[in-house]
């Protein structure tokens, strides 16, 4: 699974921090949007393959994940344009497709673990935490937004940028308490306070369940690193 880390954090940052409003738009209006996201997430896939760029079959492999984001991409935008309006399945699918062509394309390259001496690249925590923090923030907030966007003619709107940082916020912390365990699983609860507040001000913008799932699903990336990808802590 050593490789795996490199290219799924690849994914994730080319879909998520580096898919601005802008690109999104662009994807879904113009052909060449997806394209040019794709091609981000392909590029960062070869830069984060580093040593195994050695073996030609790593270039064979990358290149047909680059396609099959790209292709992917396509089919997801053109079932939305179609009115689907589940939108929290299309994007737990699309995920989970690109998640499995990543792990695919990882088995299919199959080489010894390099670059493990590497500063950052060689350690496997680094990685894995660094995953952690992009799904807990990015891919919880367009999940939520998901949900929001399913019913008949809504659309999918993520908060404003001021609330996306409390959010943020929220999401880090609470996966962080969680990663880290013991008696800190107490204060879990107190970190959707901030959000509480505000919501008396905004009541239109921040919706209870919201906040419950929020809390739920990061706590949720937490114990999924700290029992199941480390089986403890790596410090």
């Amino acid at each position: 699974m050593f490789l795996f880390w490199r290219l799924f954090l690849a994914h994730l940052v080319a879909d998520y921090p580096l898919q601005t409003g802008w690109v999104f738009r662009e994807k879904t209006e113009h052909t060449w949007g997806v394209v040019y996201h794709g091609s981000v997430a392909g590029v960062l896939g070869f830069a984060l393959a580093g040593p195994y760029l050695r073996y030609p079959r790593t270039w064979v492999v990358l290149i047909g994940v680059w396609l099959f984001h790209i292709f992917l991409d396509k089919g997801k935008t053109l079932l939305n344009s179609k009115a689907v309006r589940s939108w929290w399945l299309v994007f737990v699918a699309d995920q989970a497709l690109h998640v499995g062509s990543v792990w695919l394309a990882a088995i299919l390259i199959n080489g010894p673990d390099l670059g493990r001496g590497v500063f950052l690249w060689g350690s496997d925590p680094f990685f894995q935490l660094a995953s952690a923090y992009v799904i807990t923030t990015y891919s919880l907030l367009f999940l939520v937004s998901s949900i929001k966007g399913s019913r008949p003619g809504d659309v999918l709107i993520v908060p404003r940028i001021s609330l996306r940082f409390v959010e943020f916020g929220e999401r880090i912390a609470i996966t962080t308490l969680a990663l880290v365990g013991g008696m800190f699983y107490v204060i879990i609860p107190f970190c959707v306070l901030p959000r509480l507040l505000l919501r008396r001000r905004m009541p239109g913008e921040i919706a209870y369940w919201e906040i419950v799932l929020s809390l739920l699903l990061s706590a949720g990336v937490g114990l999924f690193f700290r029992y199941i990808v480390f089986g403890r802590m790596p410090w």
